[in-house]
């Protein structure tokens, strides 16, 4: 091997370890994107679906211009359970990232249920409201966890 395909093959070496690095650092800005993006509309649902419920309580709306909203709610959050299971077949196989969508997984689930229930209830089902006020908790509580532990990650 000659200096010069020595320095070459060097020079290919450093290349690959930075274009390497480059596709790994754009690989977590997506992820953590994806992420944060679901997190917030899950959290936003979450608080949604609260605020409107409250608002049924008030007799601000009636029960059919309400579950006409829960249903865009509905829709959405079924829609992003979807988009979160379909990742986590193609997810890379990082333990950190897997764990994150599963958590978003069933925080979308579980919102999903909660509408679910809350039409149900709205439509003369009362024995499920004790199941929604169950279901609240248990969501803000993972809610809270999901987002205390992104902010440790930080």
């Amino acid at each position: 091997m000659t200096p010069t395909s020595s320095v070459a093959a060097v020079q290919v070496t450093w290349i690959r370890l930075v274009a390497d690095a480059a596709a790994e650092a754009q690989a977590d800005v997506v992820s953590e994107t994806v992420g944060t993006l679901a997190g917030a509309y899950l959290n936003q649902a979450f608080l949604s679906i609260g605020i409107l419920a409250d608002a049924v309580g008030k007799e601000t709306y009636d029960d059919k211009e309400a579950l006409e909203l829960l249903e865009v709610h509905l829709s959405l959050a079924t829609m992003v359970e979807k988009q979160l299971q379909a990742l986590a077949k193609v997810s890379s196989a990082d333990q950190e990232e897997a764990a994150t969508v599963a958590a978003l997984i069933k925080i979308a689930a579980q919102i999903r249920t909660q509408g679910e229930t809350l039409q149900a209830v709205w439509s003369g089902d009362e024995a499920k409201a004790a199941v929604w006020e169950k279901l609240r908790e248990e969501t803000g509580n993972d809610l809270e966890r999901f987002f205390g532990e992104a902010e440790t990650k930080q």
